[in-house]
């Protein structure tokens, strides 16, 4: 993550990047003429490290240790 900051310039903090997942579940309808739809629930989770420290200026920075999980969906309509 690259930071710019007023009083101390550019300032770039290493993430520690953990594997993730996206997890789909398609359901699709046919219908008549070639027709569908089809709907596609999903849950998608990832994990950032905490970063080291870097000094700036008088400040020390660092990005916090994060988890994020989503739910979504997904709708598509084929001819």
């Amino acid at each position: 993550m690259a930071l710019s900051l007023a009083d101390t310039g550019d300032v770039s903090l290493s993430l520690g990047s953990q594997p993730g997942f996206r997890r789909p579940l398609p359901w699709r309808m046919r219908q008549g003429s070639g027709r569908w739809l089809e709907v596609t629930p999903y849950y998608e989770y990832w994990q950032l490290g905490r970063s080291s420290d870097v000094r700036a200026g008088r400040w020390v920075l660092y990005e916090p240790r994060s988890e994020t999980g989503n739910l979504g969906i997904t709708l598509s309509v084929g001819l």
